[in-house]
């Protein structure tokens, strides 16, 4: 089973098992521009399943990262979601491409109606879009 390891906050990182190469290869990239953003200081990493996340600066954007069992709203601006929890029920923001990132645990993601790409590992998981969606 490949492995994905993506960096969060205080220098630490998440490994994340992937089910197929392809989508470990989708996954790597996503952890690679997490990676730049963070080095940049362009994107501000979370870690914790502690509410509500600290503001993200104007021109910036956050990562968040949980690693319990945890059902998250996130908020505007938290637009790289990395879950390597067993089990986790997310809501989106209603930013356009919010990039997730799951391991090999069940999700369940409430998209909030504009564009999310959820890259899994396995597991049983669900993407629940509103009807009438205005993202893709």
């Amino acid at each position: 089973m490949p492995a994905v390891t993506v960096r969060s906050a205080h220098s630490t990182t998440v490994s994340l098992s992937y089910d197929s190469s392809a989508n470990a290869s989708l996954a790597q990239f996503v952890a690679s521009a997490i990676q730049t953003g963070i080095n940049g200081n362009t994107v501000v990493p979370f870690a914790g399943n502690t509410a509500p996340a600290p503001a993200i600066p104007a021109g910036r954007t956050g990562e968040r990262v949980q690693n319990a069992l945890d059902s998250v709203i996130l908020g505007h601006g938290r637009d790289y979601i990395v879950d390597a929890s067993s089990t986790a029920n997310i809501t989106g923001s209603a930013d356009a491409d919010v990039q997730m990132l799951v391991g090999s645990g069940n999700l369940i993601f409430n998209a909030s109606g504009d564009s999310s790409s959820v890259i899994a590992g396995g597991g049983n998981n669900q993407v629940i879009i509103p009807a009438p969606g205005p993202g893709a």
